[in-house]
This record gives C-alpha cells, sequence and structure tokens, in this order.
C-alpha cells in the first residue's frame, strides 16, 4: 500500500482555483505538491524532481493534457515516464476518454469533483504505477538474470 506522505505530486491546471483546490486536497493527506500553470514548466520540474504522480487538467495552453502525458510516457529517463498521471477534465465523454487513456493516463476525474473523488482516484493510479514500475523492473531483472 502507498504512503501518500511519501508522494512527491505535481499538479499542473492552468484554472487558478482548481489548481489552488486540488493542491489543498492532495497536501491534506501528506503528499508534497508542486504546482504550476504551465505546462511546458511542468517538464522541466519533471526533469529535475523526483515525481511520483502528474495531476494535469485536460484543456491547457500551448500545451495540453493529452499532450503533457505523451511527452511523460515518451521520455527517455524511466523514472519520470513511470510515474503515475491523473487527468482531470470537464470533457468526460467517450472521444476524451479514449484520447486521454491511448496517451497513456492511469486514471481520470471529471468536473465537478470531490474530495473522496480524487483521493481514490489518486490511490488508483499511484497502484496502478507501481504495479507497472514492478513488472518492468521483473522484466529488466529477468533479462540481466539471462546474461549471467
Amino acid at each position: 500500500m502507498t504512503r501518500l506522505n511519501q508522494v512527491s505530486a505535481l499538479l499542473v491546471d492552468d484554472n487558478d482555483h482548481s489548481r489552488r483546490l486540488l493542491k489543498e486536497i492532495l497536501e491534506s493527506t501528506g503528499m508534497s505538491v508542486r504546482d504550476t500553470a504551465d505546462p511546458n514548466y511542468a517538464l522541466s520540474v519533471l526533469g529535475t524532481a523526483q515525481i511520483n504522480l502528474v495531476v494535469t487538467d485536460y484543456e491547457m495552453t500551448p500545451v495540453n493534457g493529452i499532450q503533457l502525458t505523451h511527452r511523460i510516457r515518451t521520455h527517455q529517463r524511466p523514472a519520470i515516464k513511470s510515474c503515475g498521471v491523473l487527468m482531470v477534465t470537464g470533457y468526460a465523454d467517450k472521444k476524451h476518454v479514449l484520447e486521454a487513456a491511448k496517451a497513456g493516463i492511469d486514471g481520470l476525474i471529471s468536473k465537478p469533483f470531490t474530495a473522496g473523488m480524487v483521493l481514490e482516484r489518486t490511490m488508483n493510479v499511484l497502484e496502478r504505477a507501481a504495479a507497472r514500475n514492478a513488472t518492468a523492473k521483473a522484466g529488466a531483472d529477468r533479462y540481466v538474470a539471462l546474461d549471467d
């Protein structure tokens, strides 16, 4: 089980109100939360900080949440590409949900949301990311063992 007080999150949302609300919810669990309205700045933070969870809005400029997620999932550093990604959106129709899933999100929250929804989905995302990382590590260990 994930200890939330050991999680470092990056919150990316260009809406000040949503960003403040989400930050308060995440920090109430003991998480360390960095936040920004600028998706490009978020990418630079990912390159310099140990981040376990990215919470991103869908609709932002100049880089939207889909593009940000794609950049995370295709990053050359395993620690960046493997972090959990939770997307927050007002667009919960099938087209947008499928687009987000294809980009590689681990979970989605529709607006309006409650603190309970955010916390539940956050836990799901962290568990999914941990399982993905464990599978990747087991595969890498297997290849190392075969090389011995």
